[in-house]
């Protein structure tokens, strides 16, 4: 009954004559009706959400820490992205390695590599993530800075 009132609204919802089980009943048929068809019951998203948090932990090629961020957190609604953007730490860096946590944990390792052996702070590397409705996490590379090369895609 709370949850249904904050929801849609003190002066929407009459708590005197409402049937709150025949409101989410309804609710759930609209959410089924939903996953089966292209069209959004009352324009409202009802996808689901992580049950873990995501970050990502990005080193120098020796091994050092140079960077952590939460990209998603636990409950996050989903499908989503976020993309950020990462410059070589130390002069002549031509790897990334990358780390993916799941709840601080390392979940998957992997590594950008053949960046061009430049001055630190001279190569940029945009990193995509995407969370599709299935909870499968996609992560895409570029290089922007100083080639703008599409080089990944890697899925978990």
């Amino acid at each position: 009954k709370e949850i249904l009132i904050q929801y849609f609204g003190e002066k929407k919802v009459d708590q005197d004559n409402t049937d709150f089980d025949l409101m989410v009943s309804k609710g759930l048929a609209l959410y089924a009706h939903s996953l089966n068809t292209s069209i959004q019951a009352y324009d409202k998203s009802f996808g689901d959400v992580l049950s873990k948090e995501i970050s990502i932990e990005i080193s120098d090629f020796e091994g050092k820490e140079t960077d952590r961020q939460l990209l998603f957190e636990t409950n996050h609604a989903i499908p989503d992205s976020k993309t950020l953007i990462f410059q070589n730490s130390v002069d002549g860096q031509t790897i990334f390695p990358i780390k993916i946590l799941q709840d601080g944990r390392e979940f998957m390792y992997f590594e950008i590599d053949k960046l061009p052996p430049v001055k630190r702070g001279t190569c940029e590397v945009q990193l995509t993530f995407e969370i599709k409705a299935d909870g499968m996490l996609h992560v895409y590379s570029e290089i922007i800075k100083p080639t703008n090369k599409s080089r990944y895609k890697h899925i978990f």
